[in-house]
């Protein structure tokens, strides 16, 4: 059985003292994880989770969860490394297929039926376990040799195949319980 752990939403930002007054309250009543939604018309997931880590000490933070479809995953590869590293390796990965048809359309993403989007997310799922596996970007070998930058790698190495951060994958409905599975084996093929 796995550990139960106390974790809390953000869906509102008024201001940046009220998240690291929040942030800290729940770290003192010993909450172990706080997430930020991927929706529209809320703060946008990132610098917010980036920011309750750096108020905090030992809080972890995630997305519950992003909206696959909304986002390239390559982008977001660069997004989730670049949290994972400024928050010290506190960061958790919440993907799901979405399904909310209002934010596809305000949003200018063509909707598709839900196998469609349950065929993206497994698809985001692996080109994202892909990328954190990859050696870089060949056309910044020669930035890499002239200024000794590093390859962008994520800080924690047991998500996504053992090259990411934790990774929960959330919706409903037979198509997405069986992207577990896959991810499980995935796992257990070390990548």
């Amino acid at each position: 059985m796995r550990a139960f752990r106390f974790s809390y939403n953000i869906f509102g930002l008024g201001s940046r003292n009220d998240l690291v007054d929040s942030c800290r309250r729940a770290e003192r009543l010993g909450y172990d994880t706080v997430f930020a939604a991927d929706h529209l018309g809320v703060a946008a997931p990132f610098p917010v989770l980036v920011a309750a880590a750096a108020a905090t000490e030992r809080l972890r933070v995630g997305t519950l969860v992003l909206n696959a479809p909304f986002w390239n995953p390559a982008l977001l590869a660069r997004e989730i490394v670049t949290a994972d590293i400024l928050t010290g390796g506190r960061l958790e990965v919440g993907l799901g297929a979405g399904h909310m048809k209002w934010e596809f359309d305000e949003a200018g993403i063509a909707w598709e039926p839900f196998g469609a989007r349950a065929e993206s997310l497994l698809t985001t799922i692996d080109r994202l376990r892909l990328l954190f596996a990859d050696a870089g970007y060949e056309q910044q070998s020669g930035l890499r040799e002239a200024f000794g930058v590093a390859v962008l790698r994520p800080t924690q190495r047991v998500g996504f195949g053992g090259f990411g951060p934790p990774l929960n994958v959330g919706g409903t409905g037979d198509r997405i319980l069986r992207i577990a599975p896959v991810i499980e084996r995935v796992r257990a093929l070390g990548g």
